[in-house]
């Protein structure tokens, strides 16, 4: 008939189309009309995508001349159609029960430096861009949001405004690890805030924005210890990924600190992260890893020096300085780094002293009639 089509008879003989066509040499749906006799195959079962072609297939091939052979009516047509929908939901079901379970077993590992390292290097921090990589770390928790569909929604209400609702990640979601990705991004992008207006500053040191770029500091800490709360104590979270989540979290703490100037609190924090990513150097046998944790534990390192210098420990200083070579010759040998920092500290002494005395004693004044006196010589 001419209103016939390949999925119509599909449906119709419980066959399939695929095989239709290569029954009758039809290259395309169109050329269904130029045969006068169309064959099609009769299937035992509705499954046919799971077997292989032509074993379930019966012997006898029906001709079809645009006249119904087996007649049926349309209730039992839409029985058949239900019933393979049923089936297909029975199958789809069963397949993401089977990948949830695989995604469940066992705790996951999630390497937070190398995912921040390439994110930074890929989108702007190698020409120190943060305005780049901020807005970078808004859209990958956008697409992470909705590839998950855990996408924020507003309540919407006749005359009013519409009512911002927030998704948050909890504790029980990070058996996908992209839920935690989104927590570590939040991070990122107030970070980078931070240190987009903290480089703006250097050609307005005056201007105020150093109190806005301290509360996005606070914003970024208080998003790490959101982070720290997700992983801590969760059997869903690998202990590498634990220890790595503490280092990270005391970085970002003492990155604060640091901008307040609270020395102590900050030679704490990057001790405690200095400590955790030397553990993960140790532990890790990738080279690449390896030499990311390394570089970190070297940027660790340099802040914890200028935090006691500032304190002015000398001790401190010394036993983080490395030592001189002792094989050279006596002439050869230049001043060792202890001679070096303990020059420069009574140098810095020498001159807050020296500061202090002068703004305590008062300048001398000149008499009035000294004045007097140099204008009566001129004239003479």
């Amino acid at each position: 008939m001419p209103s016939d089509t390949l999925q119509g008879l599909e449906l119709r003989f419980k066959s399939s189309m695929y095989e239709i066509k290569r029954l009758n040499k039809l290259w395309s749906d169109q050329s269904l009309y130029c045969k006068p006799e169309i064959l099609i195959p009769i299937f035992d079962d509705l499954n046919v995508s799971t077997q292989p072609p032509n074993e379930n297939i019966r012997n006898d091939v029906h001709k079809y001349n645009g006249e119904d052979l087996n007649e049926e009516s349309i209730d039992q047509l839409f029985r058949r159609i239900d019933l393979g929908v049923k089936q297909t939901k029975k199958t789809m079901n069963t397949e993401n029960k089977s990948s949830d379970e695989t995604k469940t077993n066992g705790p996951k590992v999630l390497r937070i430096l190398e995912i921040v390292k390439n994110a930074q290097q890929k989108h702007g921090l190698r020409h120190e861009n943060y305005q780049r990589y901020r807005g970078y770390c808004s859209r990958r928790i956008e697409r992470i949001r909705k590839s998950l569909k855990f996408m924020h929604s507003y309540k919407c209400a006749p005359k009013r405004t519409a009512k911002f609702i927030a998704r948050n990640v909890s504790a029980e979601l990070i058996g996908d690890l992209r839920f935690l990705q989104i927590a570590v991004f939040e991070v990122e992008r107030n970070w980078a805030y931070a240190m987009q207006m903290k480089f703006e500053m250097i050609d307005l040191p005056l201007s105020r924005k150093k109190f806005h770029m301290r509360q996005k500091l606070r914003r970024a800490v208080k998003s790490a210890h959101f982070l720290h709360s997700l992983i801590d104590d969760n059997p869903l979270v690998h202990e590498v990924t634990r220890v790595e989540t503490v280092s990270y979290v005391s970085f970002i703490f003492g990155s604060l600190e640091l901008e307040l100037k609270n020395w102590k609190r900050a030679i704490e924090t990057f001790d405690r992260a200095r400590i955790g990513y030397s553990e993960l150097l140790e532990q890790v046998r990738n080279s690449e890893l390896s030499e990311t944790y390394a570089t970190k534990c070297r940027e660790v390192e340099n802040l914890l020096i200028l935090c006691r210098a500032q304190t002015g420990d000398a001790n401190v200083l010394l036993s983080t300085v490395s030592s001189v070579n002792l094989n050279a010759s006596e002439d050869d040998r230049k001043p060792s780094p202890e001679q070096l920092i303990g020059k420069a500290i009574t140098e810095n002494t020498k001159q807050q002293k020296e500061k202090a005395r002068m703004m305590k004693e008062p300048k001398p004044i000149k008499p009035f009639f000294f004045d007097l006196a140099a204008n009566f010589t001129e004239v003479c």
